[in-house]
């Protein structure tokens, strides 16, 4: 068994038995809460019209369709994701895609910061979390190695970024 935390997409692509190994064999729970309460990440997608666009009512009557009901359950029946609640909220749906019953739910700890708002976020997000957490839910690492890791590589990103001055600037540890 695994647990996997991650974007409403994967859970479509692992019902796909052209692409998935676990087709009929995935569950949907809400995220672990703590001390604080429940928490989850968010984020999305967005469509906009170009200043310079040639066609710029054609555009927005697009995004108009794009975003309606019909046009989010048309998205949903060719396979893709919705992004309207209402959707999602749907019994008929709502018995095909076991998972929107739960996202539903999650939605309401959501927080649209979750992490910081910094350029140097995609260097730290995967490549230095992503990574050194995997070393520890893979046994590869323990808990406080891998941590340790992360917070170093961290800190190194982000004194490169400037974040740490000499005014404010405390060493680790």
């Amino acid at each position: 068994s695994a647990i996997f935390i991650d974007t409403l997409k994967i859970a479509s692509m692992s019902r796909d038995p052209e692409q998935s190994l676990v087709d009929g064999k995935v569950g949907y729970a809400l995220h672990p809460s703590g001390p604080a309460g429940c928490g989850s990440e968010t984020g999305g997608f967005a469509m906009g019209i170009p200043n310079n666009s040639a066609h710029k009512e054609a555009a927005f009557l697009f995004i108009q369709w794009m975003t309606s009901k019909k046009g989010d359950r048309l998205i949903v029946e060719a396979g893709g994701d919705p992004v309207r609640m209402s959707t999602m909220a749907d019994p008929e749906l709502q018995k095909r895609f076991p998972e929107y019953p739960v996202i539903l739910e999650q939605l309401k700890c959501a927080n649209e910061n979750w992490r910081p708002l910094i350029p140097e976020w995609g260097e730290i997000n995967a490549p230095i979390m992503g990574v050194n957490l995997g070393e520890y839910v893979s046994g590869e690492a323990d808990l406080d190695a891998a941590l340790g890791a992360a917070k170093s590589q961290i800190q190194d990103v982000m004194e490169r970024a400037g974040y740490y001055t000499w005014a404010n600037y405390t060493p680790p540890q």
